[in-house]
């Protein structure tokens, strides 16, 4: 969009946030938002559970599904303990 010198330019966007329990998300989906770069590896296992195995660099991630249910299972029990 052309703009005059002195002018300011405002972009907002959507982010942050969430709707539900993370824990809740499918595995599959936090892997595509991992691909997609809207969520890092650390908090894809941090917040969401998520024990990812390979690398985004090298585009192999892939799900581990027995060690995300223990990962699930280990944040719920930890919420629960508040």
């Amino acid at each position: 969009m052309p703009h005059e010198a002195g002018e300011a330019i405002a972009y907002h966007y959507g982010g942050g946030g969430g709707w539900g329990d993370p824990l809740d998300r499918e595995p599959r989906k936090v892997l595509e938002d991992v691909l997609d770069e809207y969520v890092s590896v650390p908090s894809a296992y941090e917040a969401y559970g998520v024990v990812l195995t390979g690398s985004l660099e090298a585009l192999d991630l892939a799900v581990d599904e027995e060690s995300t249910a223990r990962r699930r299972a280990e944040l719920r029990g930890l919420k629960s303990a508040r």
